[in-house]
């Protein structure tokens, strides 16, 4: 039931918005992928699950909680903090993932005032940027980048 309320919530956040990157790094307007799911949308393979069955395992974080960096261009602005702290709602409220600030993992989400709204598909172990420009501090649009 949670996935299917994931589903739902992220076709509700996918109409156009005008200030989606479509930059050589972002794939569909808001998807940063690794050079596995790029090979993977070339040969027409699903990205999320490029390699079959068990090969999700490793982009969920572990334990199901996600630390998290908010840059200060976006930490000063309380419109960016409410649309980032209710994105984050949106996913504590209806699963079992758990957001915390970083302290010395390597693998994170980094939140940054980019171009548009982009993020990475699934966890790839470093650093990654959720990119989240001013028309994208919304409930839905965070949350759905938050779980690309």
């Amino acid at each position: 039931m949670k996935w299917l309320y994931v589903f739902v919530l992220c076709g509700v956040v996918l109409a156009e918005n005008p200030e989606e990157s479509g930059g050589d790094d972002v794939y569909e307007g808001d998807m940063i992928l690794t050079a596995d799911q790029r090979m993977a949308a070339v040969m027409g393979m699903d990205v999320d699950n490029p390699f079959g069955r068990g090969s999700t395992k490793n982009t969920q974080w572990p334990g199901g909680v996600m630390p998290y960096v908010i840059d200060s261009s976006l930490s000063r602005d309380s419109r960016a903090m409410a649309a980032i702290q209710a994105g984050m709602e949106e996913w504590t409220s209806k699963t079992c993932i758990r957001f915390k600030e970083r302290t010395s993992e390597s693998g994170y989400a980094n939140f940054i005032l980019g171009s548009g709204c982009s993020s990475h598909v699934g966890r790839i172990g470093r650093r990654q940027n959720i990119n989240l420009a001013r028309g994208c501090w919304h409930r839905g649009t965070v949350a759905h980048e938050i779980g690309q």
